[in-house]
């Protein structure tokens, strides 16, 4: 919902919203009142999970994380570990001051595998991978049958539904991202991603935000790597787009009617 300035201007704006002294005034787009089955109010500084650097390995299985300022769910620490998911949500996460992910999986040496999870409308990222401590990655993402949908919020650039950052390791199978202000599925520096049956579609692109990227499914940047077998896309006007020196490799790729490789410097083959 978009934030506006009194009451007055909620009631005469659908998918509205107003904060006045200790209130906070809704105005839904179906006209519904309000209720606490149909609205929640997220409280920004409020963090929902956020790993603490203990060497204990977590399994979560059937958890909703809804908003949260360091992401609905960050891995902020070093630590030796591994981090299972199942049947978890992550979405709502940042808001106009605080630009985060839904997943933010960083920092953890070990294993990182999130199955049947969904990362959406969340204020950057729906899945965001980072390995900040430098040198040879020493954490590897799984994601099993996850989706990352309507991610990007505000003027947000280059919001993803499912990316990794410096010189990352990742699999993807069977998932599905779509919706999101920016390219759909991205790999970045140096990282190596393997997407096994993905599915991308519907990118929006974030040049609505200020930025430069055109709906676009499958992006490499940098001098990353991206194997897509059995990968399909549709609607997005770029089905594939190596930037820089970059390169994506093809096997059983299937793009969606009308749609087109885009010209970025990088190399797109097959293998």
């Amino acid at each position: 919902m978009v934030q506006v300035a009194d009451a007055a201007t909620c009631n005469t704006t659908p998918n509205s919203w107003a904060q006045v002294t200790t209130n906070i005034y809704v105005h839904r787009t179906n006209g519904d009142a309000v209720t606490n089955a149909n609205t929640r109010a997220l409280l920004k500084a409020t963090p929902n999970f956020v790993q603490d650097g203990t060497s204990k390995s977590v399994y979560l299985k059937g958890f909703a994380f809804q908003g949260g300022t360091a992401g609905a769910v960050a891995m902020t620490a070093a630590a030796t570990m591994n981090f299972i998911a199942v049947n978890c949500r992550a979405q709502y996460a940042g808001d106009s001051a605080t630009n985060v992910n839904g997943w933010k999986i960083d920092f953890i040496t070990g294993l990182a595998a999130l199955v049947n999870c969904i990362g959406s409308q969340n204020e950057a990222d729906g899945f965001n991978t980072h390995w900040t401590p430098g040198g040879t990655p020493a954490l590897f993402t799984l994601t099993i049958n996850c989706k990352g949908y309507n991610n990007g919020r505000d003027t947000v650039q280059s919001c993803n539904g499912l990316t990794w950052h410096d010189n990352a390791i990742g699999i993807d199978v069977n998932g599905e991202y779509y919706g999101n202000y920016g390219a759909n599925v991205i790999p970045i520096n140096g990282c190596q991603a393997w997407c096994l049956g993905t599915y991308a579609h519907d990118s929006v692109g974030d040049v609505g935000h200020g930025g430069s990227t055109t709906p676009t499914d499958f992006q490499t940047q940098a001098t990353a790597v991206m194997w897509l077998q059995n990968c399909r896309s549709a609607v997005s006007a770029t089905s594939l787009l190596a930037s820089n020196t970059s390169t994506i490799k093809t096997r059983n790729f299937l793009p969606g009617v009308g749609q087109t490789p885009g010209a970025g410097g990088g190399t797109i083959t097959t293998f």
